[in-house]
């Protein structure tokens, strides 16, 4: 891990791959958390609170645990995917739409 980051509507994971290219996997926080101050989204960086990441990846592992069969997600159908992990590779901005399942 080269890195980490609190940008207020996510956290950000960063590595290099063995060629030295810069890998972020960020999660997405909820839209409810996001703050408005002055009309305008809160967006920065500060340092990653790993105790809330952990707290996070428990009920995600929990939920994962309780699954009782596989469901479907159709992607032209807005909203998460069922049990959203709380990572995100798919390189998308914070918009709160695309989940990783």
């Amino acid at each position: 891990m080269t890195g980490t980051a609190d940008h207020f509507v996510s956290q950000a994971l960063y590595f290099d791959d063995p060629e030295g290219n810069g890998i972020e996997v960020y999660a997405d926080r909820p839209r409810s958390e996001w703050q408005y101050p002055n009309g305008r989204l809160n967006i920065g960086t500060d340092h990653l609170d790993f105790e809330r990441l952990l707290r996070i990846a428990e009920k995600t592992a929990k939920q994962v645990l309780e699954w009782n069969g596989p469901r479907t997600y159709a992607p032209e159908r807005r909203g998460p995917r069922p049990f959203a992990g709380f990572l995100r590779v798919d390189g998308h901005g914070a918009d709160g739409r695309k989940r990783v399942g």
